[in-house]
């Protein structure tokens, strides 16, 4: 059904579909439309996530003086003027065209800035339950990195980076964990190993969740190309069987029923404006000897470059050649009085002689393919008064063959 260009465009689509699991990226040319693509969801969802993150930090502002009481200063400093500041500019950044650009990457350095934010905040925090900040952080990463969706490459960045942080957070900067359990066991180290646990967990999840939602927009994104290229093609199938339909396959004019069609319009315009209509009825002179003498391919030829000649004469809106049976065809001119639509007969018919197109199996002493025609001028009354022009033209036609061929002949119809 596509076309060969387009047939083998929606093959190589298909393929990219089949893949294997472990192959994301895409042909250069079609990963820039993808992450074009990825940009346009990405600034819809930034402003929601970065709102929400707003809101959220600030509530959770609320547990810093329970849980900081020794460095509540430093950790307000790092909540409200570090962190609270970049995500209110990532919530702005849709606003800003010239960022759009790198919209995925401002996205993810504000995640990975609100993360480091709530680390930072655990490090100064002495208590037995400053653990809670990197549950809260590994959170911040991924579910930030899963409602932007981030890509899987991008996740992958962002998590490597944060486990340095996260390692040295807590092997560095948090204070021994001091609860008294009733048993002779290391609880720091019971927590530290927990906590390292629950980080691989949690990253694992972003990872495999950025993974699934990258793979699963680019089938998305693949199906949509292939269903736009045969929506394409079928509205061009559909064109072209449009056209098929209203033309003469031979001579590529209008066919028969397109200018009754057509007529009935343009006589219906006419008669609303008060305007003439023209009908021109064409015969090719001697055309059965010539067919019988030359060969019907011959024949076939003749009536192509005819058509070529009243293609010609027809390019202004308004006006229309038909194919109307056989060697005769007819033209319909709008607004056109007597006179013109007598020089305008004139002018085809002259050129269809100056053509030369050998014809030596005439009754007259013309050795070239000519035509007679018939012309009727009349302003409609109705949108059905074509068919009376038709009949009148038809008799033109008749007098100008009686008169000798090779001529125009004109009635006014009313």
């Amino acid at each position: 059904m596509l076309g060969d260009k387009r047939s083998l465009a929606f093959c190589e689509l298909k393929q990219l579909l089949e893949r294997p699991w472990w192959k994301l990226r895409f042909p250069e040319a079609l990963e820039l439309q993808f992450q074009a693509s990825l940009r346009l969801s990405a600034i819809l969802q930034i402003r929601v996530v970065s709102l929400l993150g707003i809101l959220l930090f600030m509530v959770s502002g609320a547990l810093d003086h329970w849980l900081s009481a020794h460095g509540v200063s430093m950790v307000l400093w790092i909540r409200y003027v570090v962190v609270l500041p970049v995500l209110v500019a990532l919530a702005m950044l849709p606003s800003i065209k010239m960022a759009h650009p790198y919209i995925e990457w401002f996205a993810l350095i504000g995640v990975a800035i609100a993360g480091l934010g709530v680390l930072a905040i655990g490090a100064f925090t002495i208590s037995p339950f400053n653990y809670l900040y990197y549950i809260g952080m590994m959170l911040i990463i991924v579910f930030g990195s899963t409602l932007i969706r981030l890509r899987f490459v991008m996740v992958a960045l962002l998590n490597f980076w944060m486990l340095l942080a996260f390692v040295y957070c807590l092997v560095y900067k948090t204070p021994p964990t001091q609860l008294n359990v009733g048993i002779d066991v290391d609880i720091d180290a019971v927590v530290k190993a927990l906590m390292s646990g629950y980080w691989v967990a949690m990253m694992s999840i972003a990872m495999f969740s950025a993974y699934l939602f990258e793979r699963f927009g680019r089938h998305q994104f693949l199906q949509a190309r292939m269903l736009e290229m045969e929506t394409d093609e079928l509205k061009v199938l559909g064109k072209k069987l449009h056209e098929l339909s209203i033309t003469d396959p031979l001579t590529e004019l209008a066919n028969r029923r397109h200018f009754e069609s057509f007529a009935a319009t343009q006589c219906h315009r006419a008669e609303k404006n008060r305007q003439p209509v023209a009908i021109l009825l064409l015969d090719v002179d001697f055309f059965k000897p010539y067919n019988d003498h030359y060969g019907h391919q011959k024949g076939d030829l003749v009536l192509q470059r005819v058509a070529w000649v009243l293609r010609q004469h027809t390019k202004r809106g308004g006006e229309i050649a038909a194919r109307y049976g056989g060697e005769e065809f007819i033209l319909l001119i709008y607004g056109e009085s007597q006179d013109e639509a007598v020089a305008h007969a004139e002018s085809i018919r002259a050129g269809i002689e100056m053509m030369g197109l050998e014809h030596k199996f005439r009754s007259d002493d013309c050795a070239v393919v000519t035509v007679s025609i018939g012309v009727s001028v009349k302003i409609p009354a109705s949108e059905d008064d074509w068919a009376a022009m038709t009949s009148a033209a038809d008799q033109s036609l008749y007098r100008a063959k009686s008169e000798g061929r090779n001529r125009v002949v004109s009635t006014r119809s009313g």
